[in-house]
């Protein structure tokens, strides 16, 4: 009896394994945006089918529900595994990820060294786990070739495609340029000026620098020499020019001209921190009243003294 169930087990584990050997089989090539929403093209490779349990999970965190997609002929998976692949590239889950429960996607920020901490399982069918499985898919970037594209300020230009760029202004900002430009050989070629950049003509910015896909300078979240939080404000004076900032998303920061910041006669101006307008307040008067001159009481006349007659 004990040979019985050790040979059940043996069979098992191999059909296990083979299982495992033909999922492997599968394979997707597809287009992914990154976080610069750059596209690169990647291998999408099943690993295996894995167990799970309750807890600790092993991959712990479902990003994404594609069981929308799923068939349960098998004819949809595909669609199931772009969806999980897309999904997890756009939240940072690079390199593995799993399907689980006809179409749930999970992953973990350590998934490689996690998906088989239960081993290998074979409950998986169609190219997606069902309960408590994993069927596991790596991703792996396709690299390009050096000519193929253009990465210029951060993004990804494919050949021969036309570029709205910003020009060389490191000695001038105010100097700045739109360039557009086409895509050879890896470089920005035959770039002509598109428009002039109006930098600084809403306000003044302490550092101006280029961002991902803008064609302009931004003003970096920055001043006196150290990075400003979003939501963060300060001020930049130039002059008799003064400009109110204040940091967005993407430590973009958002600068205005303030003008008119004269208080009139009879107000005081009282400097506000992180504006460049006083506030203005009623002057103080600075007349005195004299005290009313001291008065002498006057005496009551009295009647003259009279004496007695001496006969």
């Amino acid at each position: 009896m004990m040979q019985s169930i050790a040979g059940s087990e043996a069979v098992l584990a191999s059909l296990v394994f083979d299982a495992t050997l033909r999922s492997r089989r599968t394979s997707i090539t597809m287009s992914l945006k990154d976080d610069k929403e750059n596209t690169v093209n990647v291998k999408v490779q099943a690993v295996g089918c894995f167990g799970d349990a309750h807890s600790p999970r092993a991959l712990r965190n479902m990003y994404f529900n594609a069981r929308g997609f799923y068939a349960p002929d098998g004819s949809k998976t595909t669609d199931v595994i772009k969806a999980c692949a897309e999904n997890a590239y756009e939240r940072g889950y690079k390199v593995v990820f799993g399907i689980q429960y006809y179409g749930e996607c999970w992953s973990d920020d350590v998934a490689e060294g996690r998906y088989n901490m239960y081993g290998v399982s074979s409950s998986c069918e169609h190219g997606v786990g069902k309960g408590w499985a994993n069927m596991v898919y790596r991703i792996t970037v396709i690299p390009k070739s050096p000519v193929e594209g253009c990465n210029i300020n951060g993004k990804e230009y494919s050949k021969e495609a036309e570029m709205m760029i910003p020009n060389d202004w490191s000695s001038n900002v105010y100097d700045s340029k739109c360039m557009k430009c086409i895509c050879s050989g890896g470089q920005a070629m035959d770039c002509q000026v598109q428009m002039f950049c109006e930098t600084g003509y809403e306000g003044l910015c302490s550092r101006w620098r280029n961002a991902t896909g803008e064609c302009c300078p931004v003003c970096d979240c920055y001043h006196e020499g150290k990075p400003m939080e979003v939501g963060s404000t300060w001020v930049v004076r130039e002059g008799p020019r003064c400009s109110e900032c204040t940091c967005g998303a993407n430590n973009i920061a958002k600068c205005t001209n303030q003008q008119g910041c004269i208080c009139t006669d009879g107000y005081d101006a009282i400097p506000v921190p992180g504006k460049c307008c006083p506030e203005c307040v009623p002057k103080k008067s600075t007349t005195t009243t004299s005290p009313p001159p001291e008065t002498i009481p006057t005496t009551k006349e009295r009647p003259p003294p009279t004496f007695p007659i001496f006969v």
